[in-house]
């Protein structure tokens, strides 16, 4: 999912970049019950943005949608 998400984006990310989102993705997803594709999709987005706007280490990432 945040693949497709990035490609859709406006700044590049790097593979660890990518990596790192789509951990915080995949844990949110599951803490969450998250299986809807439109939820998923705002939440890879969200996820995407707050990276890209400073947002880098990925326990913090992670508890913004705690």
């Amino acid at each position: 999912m945040i693949r497709s998400m990035v490609s859709a984006g406006e700044i590049p990310l790097q593979n660890e970049d990518i990596e790192i989102c789509q951990r915080v993705f995949d844990q949110i997803c599951v803490e969450k019950g998250i299986k809807d594709e439109d939820r998923c999709e705002e939440l890879a987005a969200s996820i995407i943005d707050f990276y890209q706007h400073g947002v880098k280490n990925e326990a913090s990432l992670k508890r913004l949608f705690s």
